[in-house]
């Protein structure tokens, strides 16, 4: 498959240099200098521009790490019920975000990130009150990866989250990269590290084996359909 750990490093690298910064309130700066030089992207396979995608309602996601029921598609949000009955949610994509209490943020702003192609960037604060979350959202890459559910040609999307006002006084930095499969319209893929902060250095990793969608055999790849604009 395509190596696509460069561009992690690349922006890695970045967020640990945040990371040692000096603190702005209890947060960090979500992003480095905009002249800072970044290392090339090493090249993937040419992909079309990918609009946003609404999964189908009842689609069971299942990863090697957890396993998600869609149980509403509204928009930019897409809410699931996971394998222990939790609901969690995502917003644009690539936020996390907790239904009971949905963050407050300018939904406008993915129409910066979406339609993905290489280059595209997003930079969003997300309040949960009084908690404020800073993002930077970048389109880093393409490649072409082999899960167990299958090989897709994918986007590789990269999001540095970093809070602004925690209840913490020690803000931590997150770095989660996506490979997102417009094929399907799902995430197949994903890899988090904390690089700065409490529990710096914790990894984790997922990927796609299945997708189970409603009046589809065990397996099969969901239709989806547009959205979010």
């Amino acid at each position: 498959m395509t190596d696509v750990s460069a561009p992690g490093r690349s922006l890695v690298a970045r967020a640990r240099a945040i990371a040692a910064g000096a603190a702005v309130l209890l947060g960090m700066v979500a992003c480095g200098s905009p002249d800072a030089e970044t290392p090339a992207v090493p090249p993937g396979p040419t992909m079309l521009p990918a609009p946003y995608l609404k999964p189908i309602v009842g689609t069971r996601l299942v990863y090697d790490a957890f396993a998600n029921v869609i149980v509403r598609a509204d928009s930019w949000r897409v809410e699931f019920r996971d394998e222990r009955g939790e609901m969690g949610a995502r917003v644009g994509g690539f936020i996390p975000d907790n239904p009971k209490i949905p963050l407050a943020l300018d939904a406008g702003l993915f129409a910066k990130l979406w339609p993905l192609r290489i280059g595209n960037a997003l930079d969003i604060e997300a309040q949960r009150y009084p908690l404020i979350w800073r993002w930077h959202i970048a389109v880093i890459g393409t490649a072409h990866v082999v899960t167990q559910a299958g090989p897709f040609d994918c986007f590789l999307v990269e999001a540095v989250e970093t809070p602004v006002v925690s209840t913490s006084n020690r803000p931590y930095t997150d770095v989660t990269r996506y490979w997102y499969a417009p094929s399907i319209g799902q995430v197949v893929r994903i890899d988090a590290e904390r690089v700065g902060g409490p529990g710096a250095g914790a990894h984790r990793t997922a990927e796609l084996v299945r997708v189970d969608a409603p009046g589809r055999a065990s397996g099969a790849a969901p239709p989806a359909r547009s959205g979010g604009r």
